[in-house]
């Protein structure tokens, strides 16, 4: 699990200083009334299920308000703790809608059900909330990098990327819509993804909308 924390709060008083929450700098962080009387703040957590205090650990995924407090004074600051998504994926991309735009010829592939390989879903980077990496697709391997966050309910959004590919097919997929989440103990990647596909087959250029539900996508160890 990632923590995200966000910036402090002031809740009352007018002199204090106050660090960022983390292990190693929590404990440094201080009051300072009148004369600079450095004073020991007492932590709390609003969910001490999801984010302790006394180590500053991520316990479970969501969110929680963080307290540090002497006296009359207090600042307050609210962290999010998010599913660690880094990793190799792969399974299986089902059509749930297939539009087509333009094109000649059978729509043979612009059907619900038809299923495409994900050859390698990687997430590789993950500061804070948000996360990136590559994605590899179809029997033609079509690769590019992609960009996204995670939202309050700790599901991947908001992803966008171009993948291409060097075959016939010239392949060439825009993500527009994307909502992911862990399941199984984070061994498994389900939800849902939107594309925008061009290509080329022996009916000339093709372009369609498209629907994807992951269906046995799996972390690999």
């Amino acid at each position: 699990m990632s923590v995200i924390d966000h910036d402090w709060a002031r809740t009352e008083g007018d002199h204090y200083s106050g660090q960022n929450l983390d292990e190693s700098r929590r404990d440094r962080a201080v009051f300072c009334g009148v004369g600079r009387t450095v004073l020991a703040p007492t932590w709390t957590s609003s969910a001490p299920e999801l984010i302790t205090v006394s180590e500053t650990a991520a316990v479970a995924v969501g969110t929680a308000t963080v307290t540090a407090a002497t006296g009359a004074l207090s600042v307050m600051r609210t962290v999010q703790v998010v599913s660690d998504y880094r990793g190799q994926y792969s399974g299986v991309a089902v059509i749930t809608r297939c539009v087509r735009l333009s094109g000649g010829g059978p729509a043979s592939s612009c059907v619900v059900g038809a299923r495409f390989a994900i050859n390698a879903l990687t997430i590789d980077q993950q500061p804070g909330s948000s996360v990136s990496g590559t994605l590899n697709v179809f029997n033609e391997p079509t690769v590019g990098s992609m960009a996204g966050s995670i939202d309050g309910n700790d599901h991947i959004t908001t992803m966008t990327g171009t993948l291409r590919s060097n075959g016939e097919a010239a392949n060439v997929l825009l993500i527009e819509r994307w909502d992911t989440v862990q399941a199984d103990g984070g061994r498994q990647l389900i939800g849902s993804f939107g594309v925008d596909l061009h290509f080329q087959n022996g009916f000339g250029p093709q372009h369609q909308d498209i629907d994807f539900s992951l269906t046995g996508v799996t972390r690999q160890q």
